[in-house]
């Protein structure tokens, strides 16, 4: 009966901090084993991809647990923004110059690149509706050029 009730209540809990704004702000489960292929570290994700086995429903997104195991229970780290933007290099040396990450918006998307200044000398930049997205594509960049330690074995 106890194992029932915990279920049940962690069926609430999930239902409520999985809704579509939510899911808008995290990387999505393909995304995140994506990122584990590249060899970034995904251990300082802030949220989960959870899937219990035990009742064979879809995957939702919790608070990352690092404790959480168990046998009925698959978690999947799922990055936000923050954590994507705290793993980014802030700065990319070249044997010439220095750029730094820089985010900005125009009136009809998202720009993540890597400037020398407020000017158009971008080192490499993406374009995106979504800052997320934008976040997520310059960070397979910088794990696919060397621009971050991975465990990837070169």
């Amino acid at each position: 009966m106890g194992i029932i009730l915990s279920v049940r209540i962690l069926q609430r809990f999930i239902k409520v901090i999985n809704n579509k704004i939510m899911r808008n702000q995290t990387l999505s489960v393909e995304q995140m084993m994506h990122l584990k292929e590249l060899g970034v570290d995904t251990s300082k994700a802030s949220m989960c991809w959870l899937h219990l086995n035990l009742l064979d429903e879809e995957w939702v997104l919790a608070v990352n647990d690092r404790h959480a195991s168990g046998a009925d229970v698959e978690l999947i780290p799922a990055f936000t923004l923050q954590d994507i933007i705290e793993v980014l290099p802030k700065e990319i040396k070249t044997s010439t110059d220095t750029y730094w990450l820089t985010m900005s918006h125009d009136s009809e998307e998202w720009y993540i690149c890597y400037s020398m200044s407020d000017e158009f000398d971008y080192y490499k930049e993406f374009k995106s509706d979504s800052l997320l997205e934008a976040a997520y594509n310059m960070l397979c960049w910088c794990a696919e050029n060397g621009y971050l330690e991975t465990d990837k074995e070169e």
